[in-house]
């Protein structure tokens, strides 16, 4: 739940449209960069040069480690998505809180007592 949360406050995911955006165009930048992760394994099968060949390597893990953590933001996005009907109650009864928080003039029910004439 935590790093839903997270993933929600730094994407600025603010309902779940936006998180099924969210998911799409992570899934879009993932394949462009298994693309370049493609490309960069057939350079090395051909690269003779053993200074090119570690640089490529490099390239290709910092690919690598990029899209498994798109892999991850993607997974706990669709967590959200799974878990929307249960989010929704925490989320009303935070906004519950916040309310009675700032605003505990609202929060409190006035009671009126009236005398008998």
């Amino acid at each position: 739940m935590h790093k839903q949360i997270e993933l929600a406050i730094n994407e600025k995911l603010y309902d779940f449209a936006e998180v099924d955006k969210f998911i799409s165009r992570t899934e879009i930048r993932m394949e462009e960069l298994k693309t370049q992760r493609n490309k960069i394994y057939n350079q090395i099968r051909r690269c003779k040069d053993p200074t090119a060949k570690v640089d490529l390597i490099d390239r290709r893990d910092f690919l690598t480690s990029e899209i498994g953590a798109l892999r991850e933001k993607i997974n706990i996005a669709k967590r959200i998505i799974k878990d929307r009907p249960g989010l929704e109650e925490s989320l009303e009864a935070e906004k519950a809180l916040i309310r009675e928080w700032y605003f505990p003039e609202r929060a409190q029910v006035k009671e009126k007592h009236y005398e008998g004439r």
